[in-house]
């Protein structure tokens, strides 16, 4: 899985001919486009595990509702396919949707570990052999 990850990028693809254009939104979209799918799929997974985690408390809820019912083994038997659901989605569907995210995280990573050195780069514009070490 991270190797596929890691292929949907290439770290020293060019961005196209000429300058970033003006503006901030512009500017951000000449660099971005090239991994547009990744960054959607980044934030879709991001998303599934906040709004998992939001719905943690909500079930926590409804257990303590649950236990305060005054014939316990009737309410429990009655919100089994609830119980079950809340089972199904802390114990298997969390798990995985964070595994999906930090995988996706990492071949971000990885790409940027992946950038030969040994021909010159460029970093938003700037050529990297006009760059000087900082003092201290």
């Amino acid at each position: 899985m991270f190797s596929y990850l890691q292929s949907l990028v290439r770290g020293t693809a060019s961005t196209g001919p000429g300058a970033p254009p003006p503006g901030l939104i512009a500017f951000y979209w000449h660099f971005a486009r090239q991994t547009k799918g990744l960054y959607a799929l980044m934030f879709v997974t991001s998303l599934a595990v906040a709004l998992i985690d939001t719905v943690i408390p909500v079930f926590i809820g409804k257990l303590v509702s649950l236990m305060e019912a005054s014939d316990r083994q009737a309410a429990l038997a009655q919100q089994w396919p609830l119980l079950l659901g809340m089972v199904g989605l802390v114990l298997l569907v969390r798990p995985l949707v964070i595994l999906m995210d930090v995988a996706i995280r990492r071949a971000a990573g990885e790409c940027l570990k992946r950038v030969p050195l040994d021909r010159r780069l460029r970093l938003l514009g700037v050529r990297v052999g006009s760059l000087s070490k900082s003092e201290g």
